[in-house]
């Protein structure tokens, strides 16, 4: 292993064909040992002709040359190269790129010396490769999800596909060929033709590479070229299909003609997103009892677009979706769009049900690594019929429950949702009234002091009311502008500013140029609550920033302003601590499809959600306190005492909202 980190420290000294060259070289050279591993001076007694076997190899002609100190070391390496064999259709590309290298020497003989060094037996030498492909990768990111692909997504997506003693398996997409090579590594007991298809000459070369240095062969197709528009295997059906498509990929066919093509057997998919087209592209490809297992952004799951939709209830309504598994948030190293999984089987099922697993909230074992068995073995289940129906895991849903709810994939529509602990909340009043005891000798506002103090002997309210978020507030979208109108003109609220401040602050960062109709339309005023519609995770998305005056600013586009109904009726300070409650994130997750591409609330989604409220005093009483506490926290620079004032307030809403109402909900029930 040792050895390994040093080669891949002297890669970067290297040109990157010159790599490729002695790996292909020494994956190609099996029985070559260092000499002064291999030969003793028994050998030399008993074998008088070992001296004649020594350049058997192409690696031998590489070692060889270094000890005689070559002037030529490219002429070396391309002549080592032309005894390769088979003769693959990347070494002209590579013997091409040569030609006008400059070689560190240096560099050059130590990476011989250790590469001689390394084991044929095992995955050094791919493991190196891809190593080394560092600096390419970063190039074909978007178009080579499968570089990034951890291992155990690979695994899952492999073993879902209950691979058996023998059949095809084709990637569209293969790019570096990762997902090929460990399809043949893991089942090598099992005889699996592979076929795959790569972009461009880069992915093309560096897929075949890959294969060659694992042992495999692939029919990637005479050349590399575009799968959606150029399908190099347009007769052929396969029984097993992974692929890590590109996501989003925006205006892939240009301005081709694409109505004419065989394979949107359900609809033709929209030109701006070739999320679509490369889930009909593969299930056109796959056998009467063929399955397929696709990575794809979470915003396929929810997409309201009407070619897209009508693709997915078709899909839906022939039984071809066996199950749809939503992926944890920081599982892939390129991207921080959340993922699933689309496990599509043709063999026919005795019900419509749909299988929906949310992994979303799995625990990561390991970076890049979740805990795939505990998967693996809820599929199993189900397709044995022994799963129950619903867990927070995963829920077995029937074609017509989906219909109700419009076709959306999302898993959390249909898993049992997580209730909040009552009990466990309750018994946190120990610690509340704890905690305004530690905080009660560093206020020095003489006012607060006796409030803080007040709030240990409170009763919680008893009077509670609740509305739908629509009755309370209008809800009005932000000012729309292009990117020249930025960074200057007035004030504006962003998101930033909402997800860091409760209270909206007197400063803002944010400026653009707007017109005095627009100032107008687009103002804030004490009451105001401007909450982000859009955010990379559900935790920061919804949040709100309240106005407690009349504010010289608008608001950017991906923010909602919701402005009260009626001033007498929900006091503002209030509802900077409701939506910091549990009870408030609760009702934003139930309401949105929260594994999008980006999550995000439109105004749909906001006219469903709860606002629970108790009298105006207790209101008042609530937000003055968070009010003054929060002012304390921006003016002090002591983290302790503000972690301290955290505490409380997080403790206080917990207490006097959360608890409240979770108590008078279950009453209800």
């Amino acid at each position: 292993m040792i050895k390994n980190k040093k080669i891949i420290q002297l890669i970067s000294c290297l040109d990157l064909n010159v790599w490729k060259c002695l790996l292909l070289i020494r994956q190609a050279s099996k029985v070559f040992k260092p000499i002064y591993k291999q030969l003793t001076l028994d050998d030399f007694l008993i074998d008088n002709d070992i001296g004649e076997s020594l350049n058997e190899t192409p690696w031998d002609i590489v070692v060889n040359a270094i000890n005689s100190n070559p002037k030529d070391y490219v002429g070396v390496i391309s002549y080592a190269m032309t005894l390769i064999t088979p003769r693959l259709s990347i070494f002209e590309m590579l013997e091409d790129g040569l030609q006008s290298v400059k070689i560190d020497q240096s560099a050059f003989r130590e990476i011989v010396d250790l590469l001689s060094d390394v084991s044929l037996d095992d995955f050094s030498l791919p493991i190196l490769y891809e190593y080394g492909l560092s600096r390419e990768i970063q190039a074909t990111t978007s178009q080579n999800g499968d570089f990034y692909t951890p291992l155990s997504i690979i695994e899952f997506m492999l073993k879902m596909l209950n691979i058996k003693s023998q059949g095809n398996i084709y990637d569209p997409c293969c790019g570096s060929g990762a997902l090929l090579c460990r399809a043949a590594n893991l089942f090598s007991d099992r005889e699996l033709k592979l076929f795959g298809q790569a972009l461009d000459s880069t992915s093309y070369q560096i897929c075949l590479m890959n294969l060659f240095l694992h042992g495999l062969y692939a029919d990637l197709g005479e050349h590399p070229a575009d799968t959606l528009l150029e399908d190099l295997h347009t007769n052929r059906k396969f029984d097993y299909i992974i692929a890590n498509p590109p996501f989003n990929h925006r205006d892939w066919c240009g301005e081709m003609n694409i109505i004419g093509f065989d394979k949107w057997i359900y609809g033709l998919p929209p030109r701006k997103n070739a999320n679509y087209a490369w889930i009909q592209h593969i299930i056109s490809h796959l056998t009467d009892n063929g399955c397929a297992a696709i990575i794809l952004p979470n915003g396929t799951l929810t997409t309201q677009n009407q070619q897209e939709y009508k693709i997915r209830q078709k899909i839906l309504c022939d039984q071809l979706i066996e199950c749809i598994i939503t992926l944890p948030a920081g599982l892939f190293y390129n991207t921080k769009i959340p993922c699933c999984i689309w496990l599509i089987n043709k063999i026919s099922k005795p019900s419509k049900d749909v299988l929906f697993i949310d992994a979303n909230h799995m625990k990561l074992k390991q970076k890049n690594h979740i805990d795939i068995q505990k998967l693996l073995e809820v599929i199993q289940q189900y397709r044995l019929g022994t799963l129950q129906e619903k867990t927070e895991l995963y829920a077995i849903v029937s074609l017509e429950e989906i219909e109700q709810k419009k076709y959306n994939l999302s898993p959390n529509f249909y898993t049992k949702k997580k209730s909040l602990p009552l009990l466990t909340i309750r018994e946190n009043r120990l610690w509340f009234e704890t905690t305004a005891d530690t905080l009660y000798p560093y206020l020095t506002d003489g006012s607060l002091r006796p409030c803080i103090k007040e709030w240990k002997t409170k009763k919680i309210s008893s009077n509670w009311k609740w509305a739908f978020l629509p009755d309370l507030y209008d809800i009005f979208g932000g000012v729309l502008k292009g990117k020249e109108s930025f960074g200057h003109g007035t004030p504006m609220v962003d998101v930033k500013t909402i997800l860091r401040h409760p209270f909206l602050p007197d400063m803002l960062s944010s400026f653009v140029v707007v017109s005095k109709e627009e100032i107008e339309k687009y103002s804030i005023k004490r009451g105001d609550i401007l909450l982000n519609r859009t955010s990379e995770s559900i935790g920061e998305l919804a949040c709100c920033s309240v106005a407690t005056k009349d504010c010289n600013a608008v608001y950017g586009n991906y923010v909602k302003r919701l402005r009260p109904r009626n001033d007498a009726l929900i006091d503002p300070l209030y509802m900077a601590g409701y939506f910091r409650s549990m009870i408030y994130r609760r009702e934003v997750k139930k309401v949105s499809p929260v594994y999008t591409t980006r999550a995000n609330m439109n105004i749909d989604r906001l006219s469903s959600i709860s606002i629970y409220y108790p009298d105006l005093d207790m209101q008042h009483r609530i937000g003055e306190t968070i009010f003054n506490l929060s002012n304390i926290q921006l003016a002090n620079k002591n983290k302790e005492i503000n972690a301290k004032i955290e505490d409380f307030i997080q403790l206080l809403i917990e207490q006097f909202i959360t608890y409240p109402v979770l108590y008078l909900q279950k009453k209800e029930k």
